[in-house]
């Protein structure tokens, strides 16, 4: 059943999204723990035909591609570094919701067009920094890291032992959001007088967790520079059965995603929020937003400038 696992995980990622009507919006939650703040706006939330969209989940060659675009070959194996999201809180500069980047590295060495990943570790990017702030992601023979400083960030190799570091391979945060924002534009869906971007997502946190990231008008937002949240519809148990929401909930957008088919190829469907589901999208708003996998502590190492010559990179 192990092995189911990791077929199913990244294996069923969402593609093609058919949409019509036109959902209402939800200005609510403005603080990652509000519920003192929250105003009366169920009277804001007012459907007319409640419109719909289907979603079903597949996997489209697109985000094969965006899985592995950023390849590390080290010692005989492949890592990846990729950008993900999970739900944030209210900007009240930008006036808007923003979603909460992470960062991941991932062992890739047999992914193939199922998406199979060997395992993962992530980090939220606000956390991800040059003051001994890492994540480590082990091999059988050292250590890899994350490192940020500035607006770039550095797969490294460390000695645990010698508590050293070398610098393996950099790009800028910008390239990352660049290339998702790339991806993204794949996945419009237009409701209404109102398009969408719906953005797959899979990653594994101890599970594989499966979702979508959801934005209006454009991949990213143009008051915040970031998504503006994420819906998580299913994922597996440590048995590896898979675990359906029924619903699951976008406040920020006014949306509910209801489970229309659990078996294969799953499909919900996605309309605007009735009154009577404000209190549980509320509800899972709030339990939504947990800290997730903390990072590694390594304070005794240093950060040398050397480059690897045992390391190339290549899609």
């Amino acid at each position: 059943m192990k092995n189911i696992i990791f077929a199913m995980g990244l294996a069923l990622i969402p593609g093609q999204i058919y949409a019509a009507g036109a959902p209402a919006a939800l200005d609510a939650l403005k603080t990652s723990a509000g519920v003192a703040a929250l105003p009366d706006f169920s009277s804001e939330i007012k459907p007319r035909l409640n419109p719909s969209a289907t979603l079903t989940w597949d996997a489209p060659p697109i985000l094969l591609d965006y899985n592995k675009d950023w390849v590390i070959e080290f010692k005989g194996r492949q890592y990846t570094v990729k950008l993900d999201f999970r739900q944030g809180t209210y900007d009240a500069y930008g006036k808007a919701f923003k979603a909460r980047p992470i960062v991941s590295l991932n062992d890739v060495t047999d992914m193939d067009a199922s998406g199979t990943v060997i395992c993962s570790q992530f980090v939220y990017l606000d956390e991800l920094t040059g003051d001994g702030t890492t994540l480590f992601y082990v091999d059988e023979t050292s250590d890899l890291t994350l490192q940020k400083i500035g607006n770039v960030i550095t797969v490294q190799s460390c000695n645990m032992e010698a508590g050293t570091c070398e610098d393996v391979e950099s790009r800028s945060i910008g390239e990352l959001y660049a290339f998702w924002e790339l991806v993204t534009k794949e996945f419009p869906v237009t409701i209404g007088a109102r398009k969408f971007y719906m953005m797959p997502q899979d990653f594994l946190d101890g599970v594989f967790k499966s979702g979508y990231v959801v934005t209006e008008k454009s991949p990213l937002y143009y008051t915040t520079g970031q998504p503006q949240d994420y819906v998580e519809l299913f994922k597996t148990d440590e048995d590896g059965k898979w675990q359906f929401r029924p619903k699951a909930y976008s406040l920020a957008l006014g949306l509910t995603f209801e489970l229309t088919g659990s078996a294969v190829p799953f499909t919900w469907t996605v309309r605007e929020m009735l009154d009577s589901e404000v209190l549980d999208a509320i509800n899972e708003s709030l339990a939504n937003r947990g800290r997730g996998s903390a990072s590694r502590q390594a304070p005794e190492l240093k950060k040398i400038g050397a480059a690897s010559q045992v390391i190339k990179a290549g899609k």
